[in-house]
Order: C-alpha cells, then sequence, then structure tokens
C-alpha cells in the first residue's frame, strides 16, 4: 500500500509545468466533522487550484487510511482516527491538514 502512495505522490508531487505558481497559491484545503456514536465523519473541501483533487488519509504512524483517493471524506471509529490528511491537485500543488483531534471525539 505504501509503494502505491510513493508511486502516486511521486507523479503528482511537483508543480505541473502548466501551472502557474500563482495557482498553487489559490489551492485552499479546509475540513469539518460529525460525530455520531463512536464514528466520526470528516469531509475535507478543496478549492483553487487545478480540479480534480486527490485525497489521503494518514494515521499518526503516516499509514494510509483509505483506499479511495478521490473520495473527500471517511467515516472511521473514534479509535481509529485520522492525523492528517495530504490534498493533491491536479496540477501538482499540495495542502497538507493536521486534524484536531479534540475537534473529532
Amino acid at each position: 500500500m505504501n509503494v502505491l502512495l510513493v508511486m502516486i505522490l511521486s507523479l503528482l508531487g511537483g508543480t505541473g509545468s502548466n501551472q502557474a505558481l500563482d495557482d498553487c497559491g489559490s489551492f485552499k484545503a479546509t475540513y469539518n466533522s460529525q460525530v455520531l456514536g463512536d464514528k466520526v465523519t470528516i469531509s475535507v473541501l478543496a478549492t483553487g487550484g487545478k480540479s480534480p483533487y486527490y485525497y489521503f488519509f494518514f494515521d499518526s504512524n503516516t499509514n494510509l487510511l483509505t483506499v479511495d483517493v478521490k473520495q473527500s471524506s471517511c467515516v472511521v471509529k473514534k479509535s481509529e482516527l485520522p492525523k492528517f490528511v495530504r490534498v493533491l491537485d491536479s496540477g501538482g500543488c499540495s495542502k497538507t491538514i493536521e486534524l484536531n483531534e479534540t475537534d473529532l471525539r
């Protein structure tokens, strides 16, 4: 799984040659969460940059928690909360969101 992630990040990691650096400045990513019982839904909203966007949810050991990188949300048990989300746009810009564990409980 980690090998697949490295391959994807290497393909999307650099700034695209046809994308102005200003596009990375306009690229934003935010999240909100909803708690229902022992499960938490984390939804990420990406704006600016160049769509489509790719979403990678990681635990504290940098293990990838999701399989579908086009899915902008994930539902997890409270005991298995992600530590951060990395969002990539199609032009190679990236944003990392540190998730506040207090907000997720």
